[in-house]
C-alpha cells in the first residue's frame, strides 16, 4: 500500500496545490482559478494518488500548466495550508 502512515498520501494531495517557491500565495493560486478559468484536483485511494487539472477553453494554459508543475517540483508544504483543510 501506499499510504503506510493513514491520511499522509491524501495530506500530500493537499499540500501539492498549496503553493510552491515560484507561487507562494496559497490565496493566489485558489483565487486566480476558481471560477475563473481552471480548476486543480485529485484524489487519493489505496494504491493511487491522482492529480488533474481542467482547463476553461481559451484560457492561459501556459500559466495554468506552470502553477500545476511547479507544485510538484518545489512545494512549500505550509502551516497555512494544513489548517486551511
Amino acid at each position: 500500500l501506499m499510504d503506510t502512515v493513514p491520511g499522509l498520501a491524501h495530506l500530500d494531495e493537499h499540500m501539492i496545490f498549496g503553493g510552491s517557491e515560484k507561487y507562494s500565495n496559497f490565496s493566489f493560486i485558489r483565487n486566480f482559478g476558481g471560477n475563473k478559468g481552471f480548476i486543480f484536483n485529485g484524489y487519493t485511494n489505496q494504491i493511487n494518488q491522482v492529480y488533474f487539472s481542467s482547463v476553461y477553453y481559451n484560457f492561459k494554459y501556459d500559466k495554468v500548466i506552470d502553477i500545476f508543475l511547479d507544485g510538484f517540483k518545489c512545494p512549500l508544504y505550509s502551516e497555512k495550508v494544513i489548517y486551511f483543510i
